[in-house]
Order: C-alpha cells, then structure tokens, then sequence
C-alpha cells in the first residue's frame, strides 16, 4: 500500500509540473501568449481594407509585423510542445522502469527460505538464498542506473544537436529551455528512483533479518527440542537397547548441521548486511552527486530563463512600439482619408451643382440655337421669294440676291429677333408688287417709278447689306455659343476626372 501511495503521489508530482493541463505557469503563459497573438492580429487587421490604397507605410510594416508575431507565436508553442513530448518519453520510460524493478523485487520477496531437513545438501541452501537476492538486487540497481546514465548522457548529447540545429533555424532560447528540462527531468528520475531503490533495499534487508531471526529462533527451538529427545532417546534407548547409539550419532550429526546452518546464516546476514550498508553508502553518494548536479543544473535554468525573460521582455517592447507607431500612424491616415472623404463629398456636391447649372444653360442654349435655327429657315425661305420678285424688277440686283442667297445658306446658328424684320420686308415686298402691277398699268410714269425704284432698291440693297452684317454677327455669336458649350463640357469631363482620381488615389 505505502508502495502504491508513492507511486500515486510520484505520478501526480510529475502530472503536476510537466503536462499542460495541469502544470499552472504552462498554462496561464499559453493562454497569455494566445491573448497577446489574437490582440495583436486583431489590431493589425482592423479597418485594413478601408484606406489600403492610402497607407503605403502601413501595408510596408504590416506583413514584417505580421511575420514577427507568427515566428513568435511558433516558437513558444513549439517550445511548449517539444517540453511536453520530452517529458512524456521520459515519464513513460521511467514507469516501465519502476514496473520491472517492482516486479523484480516482489518475485525476490516471495522466495521463502528452505528447511534444512528438506535437502540433501543443506548448506548450500542458505548460500543460495545469500547469493541470489544480492544478485538479483544488484542486476536491478545498477543496470538501471548504468542504463539512466547512459541515458542522460545520449539525451544530454541529443539536445546539444538538437539545440545546435535550432540554433541555426530558431532563437537559442529555445535549446537552453529544452536542455534544462531534459537534464532536470533525468536527474529527477534519477533522484527519485535511486532513493525508491534505497527505500525498497532498506526494507528488504529489514526482510531478511526478520527472516534470518525467525530461523535462527525456529532452529534454536528445534535445537532445544531435538536436545530433549536425544538425551530421552538416549537414556530410554541406554536402558533399553543398545542399538540406539547408531540414532544418537546421527542426531548429533544433524545437531551439528544445524549449528553450521546457523553460522553460516549468521555469516550470510552479516555479508548482506555489510553489502546492503555499502550500496546504500554508494548510492546516497550517486544521490549527492545528482543533488549537485540538479543545484548546477538549475543555476544555469535560472540564468538561461533570465536572459529569455529579458530577450521577452525586449520583443515585447518592440512590438508595443512597433504597434504604437502603428496606431498613430492609423489614426493619422484616418484623418487624412476624413479629410479627403469630406473633400470629395464637397467636389461631389459643386461637380452636381456645377452640371445641373451647365445642363440648364444647355438647355436654354438649345432652345435659343433650335428657336435662330428655325427664324433662319423661315427668313431664308421668305427671302429666296423676295429674290426672285426682286429679279423680275432689275436684273443687276441678281448678283447681290444670289450672294445674299450664299450667305442666308451659311447660317446655322441663333437668329432671334429678325421676325419684325422679315415682316418689315414682307409689307415691302408686298408694296413692290403693288408698284410693279402698277408699273405695268402706268407705262407713262415708268421712268419716275424706276427712279424711285431705284432709289428704293438702293435702299433695299443697304437693308440687305445690313441684315447680312447682322446675320454674320449672329452666326459669329453662335459659334462663340458653341465653343463656350464645348469649353464647359471640357471643363466637367475634366473636374470628373479630377474628382475620380483623387478618389481612387
């Protein structure tokens, strides 16, 4: 039961500093890790798409940081991971190892001891009892510890290359950590089995005393017994017959068997008993030694976690200033993007203003070139009739009509406010026809009409001078129109193209 006990308690001891689950500082530095991994991405990648195109130094650090954060985050749970598999090995070795010496020792105590009247050869027996527990404790102890020695040794040798190897791919942190838990985890085991193996020799040579007392008193009685019944036997058989001196000399022989029996148990006790003493002796030196060990051992723990703990420290420094920078420079962006968010929300607004107001002027200049454009038709029309009724009266008036024809045809533009005019020279028209029909009923006053003809015409031909300037004037107006239309029309195409770059830059 006291066996089961310590072995319940070593697990839970072991459970209690090496598993995740149950060791408090794996778990709460795991969790913390965890924390500060998720706040950190968290941070980086909140509102990363809104401004992407607007914080170039922003997208510059954020992958470098990014990286930092997972190498980090690799490294310490890859040193969680690789202590905790380090240490499973060893604990599983080191229970295969106490199950076969447990085993061992029990099949060692379930031998019990001979009777000396059972064998033809007792005094080999006891021999035999001496020889083969001490062997068998020997075989047990110290090929178990020459095994754990090597042990420590290959996996001393083991984490210096593996340390090595992470070195050259890794922090060196890394293997200091790993090299500490592998030697204080050997020495540990060491410690611990060597004082269970102390502990169970202990009892077993307090096993072997009880035994030898308890045959030492069995054969005392029977010596006692065996006494009696030789000196009855001998002095009923003296009486009785003299054939009893063959039983007596062969009690005495079996008398002085036991008494060598008992001294060479005595001798046996006591070869054991100086054995027991001088393993003992050696293994609370080995004990001391791997006492020592374990102190030095733990020194350079102590020294390796300080420096990781300040190499920590300073990571964590950096990225505290690293994120704020981060920060400031966020928050600096996001006033710059508000800034320009408000200005192309105001160039939005003034491009509305600006287009709904060009559309307006477009529209009434439509109607106004739409409005010229028809009076022009009309006008042309009325006065290719008043052309060729003004050809019926004068042939030298051709030239001018058919170059005012020319001209009427190169209109194209606005020609408001010519409608009186027209109508001005419809009732003049009108008035000619009149005075041609009367020209044509009045020979005898011909001459004097044609003279006021003439001089009608003359003014005509100023009239028409006049309108044609005017007309020119007109088209010149509508092409100055027409360029500050297309002019305007530039200018929108090019404050849209301004608003969408500054919104896409």
């Amino acid at each position: 039961m006291k066996r089961l006990q310590s072995k319940k308690s070593h697990s839970w001891w072991w459970d209690s500093h090496i598993s995740p689950k149950n060791s408090r500082w794996l778990s709460e530095n795991l969790e913390q890790m965890d924390l500060l991994v998720k706040e950190m991405l968290k941070l980086i990648e909140e509102d990363g798409d809104s401004f992407a195109k607007k914080a170039e130094m922003y997208y510059k650090r954020r992958p470098e940081l990014i990286k930092h954060v997972e190498d980090f985050y690799r490294m310490y749970r890859a040193l969680a991971e690789r202590y905790d598999n380090v240490t499973g090995e060893l604990r599983k070795n080191i229970r295969s190892e106490l199950r076969s010496q447990g085993s061992g020792s029990g099949s060692d105590l379930g031998v019990e001891p001979a009777s000396p009247f059972s064998s033809p050869s007792p005094i080999q027996t006891p021999k035999r009892k001496q020889n083969h527990p001490k062997e068998k404790q020997g075989a047990v102890g110290y090929d178990f510890f020459l095994r754990s020695e090597a042990s420590f040794d290959f996996s001393h040798k083991g984490s210096d290359d593996s340390s090595s190897s992470s070195d050259s791919s890794s922090d060196c942190g890394d293997g200091k950590v790993e090299d500490f838990h592998e030697c204080c985890s050997e020495l540990n085991a060491h410690i611990i089995e060597l004082e269970n193996e102390l502990r169970e020799a202990r009892e077993k040579l307090q096993e072997h005393e009880k035994r030898l007392n308890d045959q030492l008193c069995l054969v005392g009685n029977k010596d006692d017994t065996e006494t009696d019944v030789s000196n009855e036997a001998i002095a009923g058989e003296a009486v009785l017959h003299p054939a009893s001196d063959n039983r007596v000399a062969e009690l005495e022989a079996v008398l002085s068997i036991v008494n060598g029996e008992i001294s060479h148990l005595k001798e046996a006790m006591e070869t054991a008993s100086k054995q027991y003493e001088t393993d003992i002796s050696f293994k609370d030196q080995k004990i001391e030694e791997y006492k020592i060990q374990l102190d030095a051992a733990h020194e350079k723990f102590m020294q390796d976690k300080f420096s990781i703990e300040t190499e920590f420290t300073t990571c964590i420094a950096d990225l505290k200033i690293v994120i704020k920078q981060l920060v400031e420079e966020k928050s600096l962006l996001e006033t710059r993007i508000c800034e320009q968010e408000q200005m192309v929300k105001d160039l939005k607004d003034m491009v509305a203003q600006t287009s709904e107001k060009l559309a307006q002027e477009k529209s009434v200049l439509e109607a106004q070139v739409s409005s010229m454009l028809n009076s022009e038709n009309l006008y042309s029309v009325k006065l290719r009739t008043l052309e060729e009724r003004v050809k019926e009266l004068e042939t030298e008036n051709a030239q001018v009509c058919n170059e005012n024809s020319k001209r009427i045809a190169e209109l194209n533009n606005c020609l408001d406010g010519f409608k009186l005019k027209v109508d001005t020279l419809t009732s003049e028209k009108d008035e000619l026809h009149a005075q041609v029909t009367k020209l044509a009923d009045d020979a005898k006053s011909r001459d004097d009409n044609s003279r006021n003809m003439a001089e009608h015409m003359h003014q005509l031909h100023l009239e028409h001078m006049r309108l044609i300037r005017e007309i020119d004037d007109a088209r010149k107006a509508s092409v100055e129109l027409r360029n500050r239309m297309r002019e305007l029309e530039e200018e929108v195409d090019r404050q849209r193209t301004q608003i969408l770059d500054s919104a896409e830059g």
